[in-house]
């Protein structure tokens, strides 16, 4: 009835209806931590529907069947953001979150999923926190695709639908590894990326004429494979690891790389940076992008290390990195404590125990990305390091323990450097000779 007298007020007399809130809401008291028992039944659905999130935008959110439900999550929000040093906007909207997901539950005391989660980003509410705040009270249930294997399936589309399945058994296998003969350790996200990407020039252009990979035979192999150098290297080593996880699981009938001598990939010459650019980094007026910079010229870190350092692995100026103790530049101690100022005043709450923050990582636990780390430098990281190894390897005169020592190379990793000391000596020791048939 009141729906009906509603529609009989004239549209420009009617009030406007109630947008959902994105403004932060005090609780009038502090929520009570209780233990949470998830609802071991599921409520069936007569038919499987997308939820339209975009909608609570116009209309009135409902309150949650279990409020004390609500209550510990909320509590176990505030317990979170306490120790990760977030602020209360984010706080509350992590709660507004969470009672959006509980109102809306097919079965009220479900865990919550994490894809469902993230249909929340069309009202700008935070995804990933409210994850953490789930998976901190054990009411998530993660069933989430990996990135890795989002990308295998999105790179391997265009293939004809035998090969591509093919490709996606030998993912899984690689990325959970197989506890049946033969049995295989997990792989990393970065080594399932690297085969693949080298095959997919050899599988696109066996996808022409084959329909599976079970038809492809040594010659199909050695037609695309390069003559040799890096590509070589890297083509073979991404097709063996696929036709060996396959032919242990009897979906091709032999290995066609069997045999196959990969060879080794093309070293590259180390070559030195300009000093202008040196000089630009230290010198820097962000004082994050002087002390990544200064850590690497003077030191010569691993993006990786730079990326995983700890607040607290840097202790009465020396730097604690796997079991060695470095003694810090004074230009790297003064950028390492404008650093350490700027930090203070941008996240002085924060509880992230990383080294480098940044606007995305102050309110968790996990490190940068070298995505990051390259752009805040302007340039590569790894590049940095090399023209600090190579300066010390020709200030040593070659010396390649030192080199092993300082940086933490393998004795081949320190002859990429200690060859440009000797190429250069033995050059110089002609022209003293006065030999001009050296360049």
């Amino acid at each position: 009835m009141e729906h009906r007298l509603a529609l009989m007020v004239p549209p420009h007399r009617r009030p406007p209806p109630q947008r959902f809130r994105t403004r932060r809401t005090r609780s009038r008291r502090q929520p009570n931590l209780r233990p949470i028992t998830a609802a071991a039944h599921r409520q069936l659905v007569l038919f499987d529907a997308r939820r339209d999130y975009a909608r609570m935008r116009t209309l009135t959110v409902p309150e949650p069947v279990l409020p004390e439900l609500l209550e510990s999550l909320e509590a176990s929000c505030l317990q979170l953001g306490e120790q990760r040093g977030w602020t209360r906007d984010a706080t509350g909207a992590v709660n507004r979150a969470l009672k959006l997901l509980l109102a809306t539950q097919d079965t009220p005391g479900a865990p919550i999923e994490a894809s469902t989660v993230a249909m929340l980003r069309v009202l700008a509410l935070p995804v990933q926190p409210t994850i953490d705040v789930l998976d901190h009270a054990d009411f998530l249930t993660d069933n989430r695709n990996p990135a890795v294997i989002t990308w295998a399936e999105r790179k391997t589309a265009h293939l004809p639908a035998k090969i591509g399945s093919e490709i996606g058994t030998w993912v899984e296998i690689m990325l959970h590894g197989s506890t049946i003969t033969p049995r295989r350790h997990p792989r990393s996200h970065r080594t399932i990326r690297n085969h693949l990407y080298a095959a997919l020039p050899a599988l696109n252009s066996w996808a022409r004429t084959r329909d599976c990979l079970r038809e492809v035979t040594r010659d199909d192999v050695l037609a695309v494979l390069p003559s040799g150098g890096t590509d070589r290297s890297e083509m073979l080593s991404g097709l063996r690891s696929i036709f060996q996880v396959l032919h242990g699981r009897r979906l091709v009938f032999t290995n066609p790389t069997t045999r196959m001598k990969v060879g080794m990939p093309e070293t590259r010459t180390p070559v030195s940076m300009d000093v202008p650019v040196l000089r630009s980094l230290i010198d820097a007026p962000d004082p994050t992008r002087a002390a990544c910079g200064s850590l690497l010229i003077f030191h010569g870190l691993r993006p990786h290390q730079l990326r995983t350092l700890h607040v607290t692995d840097i202790v009465d100026g020396r730097l604690h990195i796997e079991g060695r103790k470095i003694l810090l530049a004074p230009q790297a101690r003064a950028a390492l404590n404008g650093y350490l100022a700027h930090r203070e005043r941008q996240w002085p709450n924060s509880g992230n125990p990383h080294l480098f923050i940044n606007l995305a990582t102050a309110g968790r636990l996990t490190p940068v990305t070298g995505k990051w780390i390259n752009a805040v430098l302007g340039t590569q990281a790894q590049a940095l390091r090399e023209d600090r190894i190579l300066d010390e390897a020709h200030a040593s005169n070659g010396d390649a323990r030192r080199l092993a020592d300082l940086f933490g190379l393998t004795v081949n990793a320190a002859q990429r450097y200690t060859a440009t000391v000797d190429h250069v000596n033995f050059a110089e020791h002609h022209r003293r000779q006065g030999q001009s048939n050296i360049p």
